[in-house]
């Protein structure tokens, strides 16, 4: 049965994309998985697997699957970019001691500081997504009018304070 439905998702447009992302729960995206083989195999292919086994365990043995904690991303992030981390609380408006309990994994952040962070860092909205997704925060949704322009934001990589301004013009809260 789920080789029928994969031949159907090969041919499919992008209307039938959308069905299959709204299939995913609000926290969750295509690219939530990962493992050591995990990302070899097609987000369908495992949605179909999970609907055949019987053992979930097993299925999360097999493609080491785990949570991200957005202190591991965040920092994995920083030393991708080459970035300090007191630089990038310092841009983001963010207290340094707050900040350096949320890179040691001992506090949580909420989805606006998160977004600020994002916009110092010049990350794309999928490695937003990802942090906003750690953080326990909703996705970027284009859809809705504030997180269109995030959205837009974040792939022009306006910054921070630029941002602030778009969001000002359009009569949004500002991520200050």
């Amino acid at each position: 049965m789920c080789q029928e439905a994969n031949s159907e998702e090969q041919t499919s447009d992008a209307s039938d994309a959308e069905a299959l992302t709204a299939r995913l729960t609000p926290h969750q995206s295509t690219e939530t998985i990962r493992g050591s083989n995990v990302r070899d195999q097609k987000t369908g292919d495992l949605f179909c697997e999970l609907r055949e086994t019987d053992d979930i365990g097993a299925f999360l043995r097999r493609y080491d699957l785990e949570g991200v904690t957005l202190s591991s991303y965040l920092n994995a992030k920083l030393e991708e970019k080459g970035l300090k981390r007191s630089e990038v609380l310092r841009k983001a408006q963010i207290e340094q001691t707050f900040g350096w309990y949320v890179f040691k994994g001992q506090r949580g952040m909420g989805r606006k500081n998160v977004l600020k962070l994002c916009l110092v860092m010049e990350l794309d909205v999928g490695e937003t997504n990802r942090a906003l997704q750690a953080a326990g925060a909703s996705l970027l949704y284009p859809k809705v009018r504030y997180d269109a322009i995030i959205i837009w934001c974040l792939e022009h990589r306006l910054g921070l304070q630029r941002a602030n301004e778009v969001l000002y013009t359009f009569d949004e809260d500002c991520l200050e």
